[in-house]
Protein backbone atom coordinates (compact mmCIF):
# COMPACT_ATOMS: atom_id res chain seq x y z
CA UNK A 1 0.00 0.00 0.00
CA UNK A 2 2.93 2.53 0.22
CA UNK A 3 2.22 5.51 -1.90
CA UNK A 4 -1.33 5.38 -3.01
CA UNK A 5 -4.20 6.30 -0.92
CA UNK A 6 -6.00 3.34 1.56
CA UNK A 7 -9.24 3.27 1.05
CA UNK A 8 -11.28 2.61 3.93
CA UNK A 9 -14.97 0.67 5.04
CA UNK A 10 -16.20 1.91 8.11
CA UNK A 11 -18.63 -0.78 9.75
CA UNK A 12 -20.66 1.25 11.88
CA UNK A 13 -23.36 3.90 11.89
CA UNK A 14 -23.31 4.86 15.89
CA UNK A 15 -22.14 8.14 17.99
CA UNK A 16 -18.26 6.58 17.98
CA UNK A 17 -18.64 6.03 14.55
CA UNK A 18 -19.25 9.35 13.76
CA UNK A 19 -16.44 10.91 15.60
CA UNK A 20 -14.08 8.53 13.75
CA UNK A 21 -15.31 9.22 10.11
CA UNK A 22 -14.71 12.82 11.08
CA UNK A 23 -11.18 11.75 12.01
CA UNK A 24 -10.79 9.51 9.01
CA UNK A 25 -11.79 12.02 6.19
CA UNK A 26 -8.83 13.99 7.49
CA UNK A 27 -5.72 11.88 7.66
CA UNK A 28 -2.97 11.71 5.54
CA UNK A 29 -3.19 8.25 3.63
CA UNK A 30 -6.42 7.35 4.23
CA UNK A 31 -9.48 7.80 1.92
CA UNK A 32 -13.09 6.94 3.63
CA UNK A 33 -14.87 5.65 0.75
CA UNK A 34 -18.02 3.36 2.34
CA UNK A 35 -19.86 3.20 5.46
CA UNK A 36 -22.25 0.27 7.14
CA UNK A 37 -25.15 -0.83 9.13
CA UNK A 38 -26.90 -3.47 9.61
CA UNK A 39 -29.59 -1.89 7.51
CA UNK A 40 -29.74 0.21 4.05
CA UNK A 41 -31.58 3.18 5.64
CA UNK A 42 -29.50 3.73 8.22
CA UNK A 43 -26.46 3.23 6.48
CA UNK A 44 -27.31 6.10 4.00
CA UNK A 45 -28.40 7.85 6.67
CA UNK A 46 -25.29 8.08 8.23
CA UNK A 47 -23.29 8.40 4.89
CA UNK A 48 -25.46 11.52 4.29
CA UNK A 49 -24.52 13.01 7.79
CA UNK A 50 -21.04 11.66 7.68
CA UNK A 51 -20.07 12.74 4.52
CA UNK A 52 -19.50 9.71 2.80
CA UNK A 53 -19.96 8.66 -0.58
CA UNK A 54 -21.39 4.71 -0.42
CA UNK A 55 -23.59 3.45 1.75
CA UNK A 56 -23.85 -0.20 1.85
CA UNK A 57 -25.20 -3.00 4.93
CA UNK A 58 -22.92 -5.42 6.82
CA UNK A 59 -23.73 -8.15 4.37
CA UNK A 60 -22.71 -6.92 1.78
CA UNK A 61 -19.64 -5.85 3.05
CA UNK A 62 -18.52 -9.01 3.92
CA UNK A 63 -19.38 -10.37 0.58
CA UNK A 64 -17.47 -7.71 -1.12
CA UNK A 65 -15.76 -5.11 0.98
CA UNK A 66 -14.54 -2.46 -1.99
CA UNK A 67 -12.15 -1.64 -0.06
CA UNK A 68 -8.13 -2.21 1.12
CA UNK A 69 -9.01 -1.73 5.10
CA UNK A 70 -12.00 -2.58 7.32
CA UNK A 71 -13.20 -0.21 10.38
CA UNK A 72 -14.79 -1.64 12.79
CA UNK A 73 -16.73 0.29 15.14
CA UNK A 74 -20.32 -1.78 16.19
CA UNK A 75 -21.90 -2.14 19.82
CA UNK A 76 -19.49 -3.53 22.61
CA UNK A 77 -21.70 -7.04 22.52
CA UNK A 78 -21.49 -7.02 18.72
CA UNK A 79 -18.13 -6.55 17.85
CA UNK A 80 -15.81 -9.93 18.74
CA UNK A 81 -18.44 -11.33 15.94
CA UNK A 82 -18.14 -8.69 13.46
CA UNK A 83 -14.70 -8.67 13.74
CA UNK A 84 -14.22 -12.33 13.19
CA UNK A 85 -16.28 -12.42 10.52
CA UNK A 86 -14.49 -9.55 8.49
CA UNK A 87 -11.09 -11.42 9.79
CA UNK A 88 -12.54 -13.94 6.91
CA UNK A 89 -11.93 -11.08 4.29
CA UNK A 90 -8.00 -11.05 4.73
CA UNK A 91 -8.15 -7.27 5.02
CA UNK A 92 -5.85 -4.82 7.48
CA UNK A 93 -8.81 -4.21 10.18
CA UNK A 94 -8.80 -1.25 12.91
CA UNK A 95 -10.88 -2.68 15.72
CA UNK A 96 -12.66 0.07 18.28
CA UNK A 97 -12.64 -1.13 22.06
CA UNK A 98 -14.03 -3.14 23.43
CA UNK A 99 -13.25 -6.65 21.90
CA UNK A 100 -14.87 -9.39 23.63
CA UNK A 101 -16.46 -8.80 26.97
CA UNK A 102 -13.86 -11.10 28.76
CA UNK A 103 -10.87 -12.57 28.81
CA UNK A 104 -12.30 -15.70 27.14
CA UNK A 105 -14.47 -14.00 24.36
CA UNK A 106 -11.25 -11.52 23.67
CA UNK A 107 -8.90 -14.64 23.23
CA UNK A 108 -10.93 -16.21 20.87
CA UNK A 109 -11.15 -13.26 18.20
CA UNK A 110 -7.48 -12.61 19.31
CA UNK A 111 -7.00 -16.37 17.80
CA UNK A 112 -8.73 -15.73 15.00
CA UNK A 113 -7.56 -12.51 13.41
CA UNK A 114 -4.40 -13.21 11.34
CA UNK A 115 -4.54 -9.97 9.62
CA UNK A 116 -2.47 -7.01 9.96
CA UNK A 117 -4.60 -5.09 12.49
CA UNK A 118 -4.40 -2.67 15.61
CA UNK A 119 -7.24 -2.13 18.37
CA UNK A 120 -8.48 1.55 19.74
CA UNK A 121 -6.83 2.52 22.93
CA UNK A 122 -7.22 5.75 21.95
CA UNK A 123 -6.10 7.23 25.13
CA UNK A 124 -2.14 5.91 24.63
CA UNK A 125 -2.77 8.57 21.72
CA UNK A 126 -3.61 11.27 23.91
CA UNK A 127 -1.39 14.37 23.12
CA UNK A 128 -1.19 14.93 26.82
CA UNK A 129 -0.63 11.07 27.73
CA UNK A 130 2.20 11.11 25.52
CA UNK A 131 4.24 14.03 26.45
CA UNK A 132 3.41 13.11 30.12
CA UNK A 133 5.12 9.69 29.34
CA UNK A 134 8.22 11.13 27.75
CA UNK A 135 8.58 13.75 30.92
CA UNK A 136 8.61 10.59 33.18
CA UNK A 137 11.13 8.44 31.17
CA UNK A 138 13.03 11.71 31.23
CA UNK A 139 12.97 11.67 35.00
CA UNK A 140 13.74 8.24 35.45
CA UNK A 141 10.94 6.22 34.82
CA UNK A 142 7.52 6.15 36.61
CA UNK A 143 7.52 4.87 40.20
CA UNK A 144 4.38 4.90 41.20
CA UNK A 145 0.56 5.38 38.93
CA UNK A 146 -2.76 5.69 40.78
CA UNK A 147 -5.96 5.26 38.49
CA UNK A 148 -9.26 6.46 40.75
CA UNK A 149 -12.51 5.42 38.02
CA UNK A 150 -15.63 5.55 39.76
CA UNK A 151 -19.16 4.74 37.72
CA UNK A 152 -21.91 5.77 38.72
CA UNK A 153 -23.45 2.67 36.78
CA UNK A 154 -27.51 3.49 37.80
CA UNK A 155 -27.27 6.19 35.18
CA UNK A 156 -25.77 3.97 32.46
CA UNK A 157 -27.29 4.65 29.17
CA UNK A 158 -29.97 2.41 28.73
CA UNK A 159 -28.81 2.13 25.17
CA UNK A 160 -26.60 -0.74 25.67
CA UNK A 161 -27.36 -4.22 26.45
CA UNK A 162 -27.88 -5.88 29.29
CA UNK A 163 -24.52 -8.31 28.50
CA UNK A 164 -22.26 -5.29 28.16
CA UNK A 165 -23.73 -3.40 31.56
CA UNK A 166 -23.32 -6.98 33.56
CA UNK A 167 -19.54 -7.10 32.10
CA UNK A 168 -18.95 -3.04 32.46
CA UNK A 169 -15.53 -3.49 33.32
CA UNK A 170 -14.25 -5.46 30.17
CA UNK A 171 -17.02 -3.22 28.07
CA UNK A 172 -15.67 0.42 29.36
CA UNK A 173 -13.07 0.27 31.85
CA UNK A 174 -10.09 -1.30 29.77
CA UNK A 175 -9.05 1.75 27.95
CA UNK A 176 -8.19 3.63 31.89
CA UNK A 177 -6.55 0.21 33.12
CA UNK A 178 -4.70 -0.16 29.85
CA UNK A 179 -2.67 3.13 31.15
CA UNK A 180 -0.81 0.96 33.82
CA UNK A 181 0.38 -0.98 31.71
CA UNK A 182 1.87 2.00 28.96
CA UNK A 183 2.78 4.01 31.74
CA UNK A 184 4.63 1.07 34.10
CA UNK A 185 4.68 -1.90 32.22
CA UNK A 186 4.25 -5.53 33.00
CA UNK A 187 2.63 -6.33 36.36
CA UNK A 188 4.27 -8.91 38.48
CA UNK A 189 1.25 -9.38 41.62
CA UNK A 190 -2.07 -7.88 42.20
CA UNK A 191 -3.53 -7.99 45.69
CA UNK A 192 -7.24 -6.88 45.71
CA UNK A 193 -9.39 -6.60 48.09
CA UNK A 194 -12.93 -6.01 46.21
CA UNK A 195 -17.00 -6.42 47.22
CA UNK A 196 -19.60 -6.90 44.77
CA UNK A 197 -22.97 -6.31 45.98
CA UNK A 198 -24.82 -6.40 42.48
CA UNK A 199 -24.01 -5.32 38.93
CA UNK A 200 -24.56 -1.28 40.01
CA UNK A 201 -22.86 -1.55 43.83
CA UNK A 202 -19.45 -2.17 43.00
CA UNK A 203 -15.70 -1.58 44.98
CA UNK A 204 -12.84 -2.43 43.29
CA UNK A 205 -9.70 -1.48 45.44
CA UNK A 206 -5.92 -2.93 44.07
CA UNK A 207 -2.38 -2.78 44.91
CA UNK A 208 -0.29 -3.70 42.08
CA UNK A 209 3.23 -4.43 42.03
CA UNK A 210 5.19 -4.14 38.53
CA UNK A 211 7.99 -5.82 36.90
CA UNK A 212 9.56 -2.26 36.84
CA UNK A 213 9.37 -2.50 40.36
CA UNK A 214 7.00 0.49 40.15
CA UNK A 215 3.78 0.47 42.32
CA UNK A 216 0.08 0.91 41.66
CA UNK A 217 -3.15 1.75 43.19
CA UNK A 218 -6.40 0.83 41.77
CA UNK A 219 -10.03 2.42 43.00
CA UNK A 220 -13.11 2.11 41.68
CA UNK A 221 -16.38 2.85 43.57
CA UNK A 222 -19.44 2.04 40.96
CA UNK A 223 -22.23 3.46 43.34
CA UNK A 224 -20.94 7.06 43.64
CA UNK A 225 -20.18 9.81 41.27
CA UNK A 226 -16.78 11.48 40.59
CA UNK A 227 -14.57 12.26 37.48
CA UNK A 228 -11.79 9.74 36.42
CA UNK A 229 -8.73 10.44 37.65
CA UNK A 230 -5.15 9.00 37.10
CA UNK A 231 -1.58 10.13 38.41
CA UNK A 232 1.99 9.06 38.15
CA UNK A 233 4.64 9.90 39.65
CA UNK A 234 8.84 9.95 39.17
CA UNK A 235 11.65 11.08 41.15
CA UNK A 236 10.87 15.34 41.79
CA UNK A 237 7.65 15.19 39.38
CA UNK A 238 4.20 14.14 39.64
CA UNK A 239 1.69 14.64 36.89
CA UNK A 240 -2.45 14.24 37.22
CA UNK A 241 -4.38 13.65 34.84
CA UNK A 242 -8.37 14.91 35.76
CA UNK A 243 -10.43 15.18 33.68
CA UNK A 244 -7.49 12.51 31.27
CA UNK A 245 -7.69 14.73 28.46
CA UNK A 246 -5.38 17.54 30.17
CA UNK A 247 -2.88 17.43 33.06
CA UNK A 248 -1.27 19.15 36.09
CA UNK A 249 2.40 19.11 36.17
CA UNK A 250 3.74 19.31 39.71
CA UNK A 251 7.27 19.49 40.69
CA UNK A 252 9.41 19.02 43.66
CA UNK A 253 10.74 23.40 43.48
CA UNK A 254 7.00 23.96 44.25
CA UNK A 255 5.78 25.26 41.04
CA UNK A 256 3.12 23.46 38.55
CA UNK A 257 2.09 24.05 35.30
CA UNK A 258 -0.90 22.82 32.54
CA UNK A 259 -0.29 20.50 30.12
CA UNK A 260 -2.93 20.92 27.72
CA UNK A 261 -3.08 19.38 24.10
CA UNK A 262 -2.13 21.80 21.38
CA UNK A 263 -2.42 20.13 17.92
CA UNK A 264 -5.23 17.13 16.39
CA UNK A 265 -6.74 16.48 19.99
CA UNK A 266 -8.29 20.32 20.13
CA UNK A 267 -10.25 19.12 17.04
CA UNK A 268 -11.62 15.77 17.21
CA UNK A 269 -12.08 13.43 20.14
CA UNK A 270 -8.62 12.84 22.09
CA UNK A 271 -6.27 10.47 20.78
CA UNK A 272 -8.28 9.28 17.41
CA UNK A 273 -6.61 11.36 14.90
CA UNK A 274 -3.18 9.89 16.59
CA UNK A 275 -4.37 6.38 16.09
CA UNK A 276 -5.83 6.90 12.59
CA UNK A 277 -2.18 8.06 11.99
CA UNK A 278 -0.53 5.05 13.48
CA UNK A 279 -2.61 2.52 11.29
CA UNK A 280 -1.49 3.90 8.49
CA UNK A 281 1.96 3.65 9.48
CA UNK A 282 1.48 0.08 10.54
CA UNK A 283 -0.16 -0.77 6.87
CA UNK A 284 3.22 1.50 5.18
CA UNK A 285 5.57 0.02 7.20
CA UNK A 286 4.21 -3.70 7.94
CA UNK A 287 5.10 -3.01 12.17
CA UNK A 288 3.20 -1.34 14.44
CA UNK A 289 4.65 1.93 15.43
CA UNK A 290 5.35 3.00 19.36
CA UNK A 291 1.74 2.56 21.30
CA UNK A 292 -0.04 0.92 18.77
CA UNK A 293 -1.90 -1.94 19.98
CA UNK A 294 -2.28 -5.52 18.27
CA UNK A 295 -5.00 -8.27 19.95
CA UNK A 296 -2.03 -9.87 21.84
CA UNK A 297 -1.01 -6.83 23.70
CA UNK A 298 -4.44 -6.30 23.90
CA UNK A 299 -5.74 -9.16 25.98
CA UNK A 300 -3.09 -9.00 28.52
CA UNK A 301 -4.77 -5.70 29.49
CA UNK A 302 -8.26 -7.43 29.36
CA UNK A 303 -6.60 -9.89 31.71
CA UNK A 304 -5.33 -6.89 33.78
CA UNK A 305 -9.13 -5.75 34.19
CA UNK A 306 -10.00 -9.19 35.25
CA UNK A 307 -7.31 -9.47 37.67
CA UNK A 308 -8.56 -6.22 39.24
CA UNK A 309 -11.75 -6.63 39.00
CA UNK A 310 -11.93 -10.27 40.40
CA UNK A 311 -14.07 -10.94 43.84
CA UNK A 312 -11.35 -12.77 45.65
CA UNK A 313 -7.25 -12.06 46.26
CA UNK A 314 -4.87 -12.06 43.37
CA UNK A 315 -1.49 -12.61 42.44
CA UNK A 316 1.17 -13.06 39.80
CA UNK A 317 -0.85 -12.62 36.64
CA UNK A 318 1.90 -14.12 34.63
Amino acid sequence: MAGRLIDVALVGAGPMAAQHARVLHEVEGLRLVSCASRTRERAQAFAHAAGIPTARTFDEVLASPQADALWLCVSADAMATVATACAARGLPMFLEKPVGLDPAETGRVRDAIRVPHMVGLNRRFYEVIRRGRDLMIEQGGVRAIEVHMPENMRRAPDKHAARTLRRWQFANSVHLIDLFRYFAGEPAGITASNVVRSDSDRSYNALVRFESEAHGIFHSQWYAPGAWRVAVYAEGIAIVYQPIERAQILRGDGSAEALMPTGPDTRYKAGLHGQASAFVRLLRDGRPPPGAVDLADYARSVSLVDLLTANHNASNPG
